[in-house]
């Protein structure tokens, strides 16, 4: 065989070998464009199901195609998530989720979608309709938690009642997860608390004071200082430590200074608002005050600092029927009989 004919014919067979691969990437081609439209309208149809109110249809139709997500461009995937989201959400609204597991693992994969949506999002009105979605998710995941642990009385039995603060913490974790805020904090503590872990609930409590601090908002909230109550409590009968408990009573008549300017700042004097939010500080500030004496009471090394603040308050407010009769107490054990006797009969003429 000729050279030349050698070279022709390895030439065709270069051709031919050459134009099957050009059809294979052909049909490749027309069968990824064929995939992407067809999952592309899976989307669509499971949004068409959500708007319509089929909860469970849009969640199972974006569970087909997001399982698929290989074939589907960002953009439009970013839609899959966003949906399949609510209609998570409205599923635990419309209480589709008949126990605590249910919930939880649901409000998680809402909270997982709407992460993954906010990543491969890039239209700036897909952006802002996340971000609303993700603030609406946390508030609707915070009052659970709420609901949760205000069911959590000391009513129910001991393992029910615990049942229902593991519950509201599981719950109130993934609200953290979501805007690590104060609030949340603070009630995530208090449920800490209540289930018995106190040096878990300390911590918790350091950084809802630390969020306070840092809040762009100045809505005050006239609560704040039970959280430096529930440390206190917490330092003394957990940690043994009265002067740190002190401190941080202390801290908290601080922050009512602060929080009373605040609401003056706001202008409420005049309306309900305002009158509420100073009924509910003046509470917080005598709570601590009393929380304060109590200690300086139990402690017999501060027996004379108690002695002058007990003094100090009933100057200005000698018609405390309670503080009478604990100064009374107080003077008595400091063996001051003929005091104690005359601060009780003031007691009992005011009662």
């Amino acid at each position: 065989m000729s050279d030349n004919r050698f070279l022709e014919e390895n030439h065709q067979k270069c051709r031919f070998i050459q134009g099957r691969f050009l059809l294979l990437h052909i049909f490749l081609c027309l069968f990824s464009a064929i995939s992407i439209a067809q999952t592309t309208e899976d989307v669509y149809e499971g949004i068409a199901l959500f708007q319509e109110g089929d909860f469970t249809g849009a969640k199972e139709q974006l569970d087909y195609t997001i399982a698929g997500r290989s074939n589907i461009v960002d953009s439009i995937l970013v839609h899959a998530y966003y949906f399949r989201a609510r209609a998570q959400i409205e599923l635990y609204k419309t209480g589709a989720t008949d126990n605590a597991n249910g919930a939880y693992n649901i409000l998680e994969s809402a909270w997982h979608d709407l992460t993954e949506a906010r990543k491969l999002a890039k239209n700036e009105n897909n952006i802002l309709a996340i971000e609303e979605e993700v603030e609406n998710l946390h508030y609707t995941i915070l009052n659970k938690g709420i609901l949760l642990f205000n069911s959590s009385t000391p009513r129910l039995s001991g393992s029910k009642r615990n049942e229902l603060l593991v519950e509201a913490i599981r719950i109130l974790d993934i609200a953290r997860s979501i805007e690590n805020d104060y609030l949340t904090n603070d009630v995530l503590g208090q449920a800490q608390l209540r289930l018995g872990d106190s040096a878990k609930a300390y911590t918790t409590f350091k950084q809802a004071i630390a969020l306070y601090d840092k809040r762009i908002s100045e809505q005050p909230d006239p609560f704040v200082p039970y959280i430096y109550y529930r440390m206190a409590l917490i330092e003394r009968y957990f940690f043994s430590d009265y002067d740190k408990a002190l401190s941080t009573i202390e801290q908290g008549l601080m922050a009512c200074i602060d929080i009373e300017a605040q609401i003056d700042r706001m202008q409420y004097q005049q309306s309900e608002v305002y009158a509420k939010a100073s009924t509910n500080l003046a509470f917080a500030r005598k709570d601590l005050e009393n929380l304060r004496l109590d200690l300086l009471m139990d402690n017999p090394e501060k027996l004379d600092e108690a002695l002058q603040l007990f003094e100090r308050e009933l100057a200005q407010n000698p018609y405390d029927y309670d503080k009478l009769c604990a100064y009374a107490t107080l003077l008595e054990r400091n063996q001051d009989t003929l005091k104690a006797k005359k601060v009780l009969q003031s007691a009992i003429a005011v009662d």
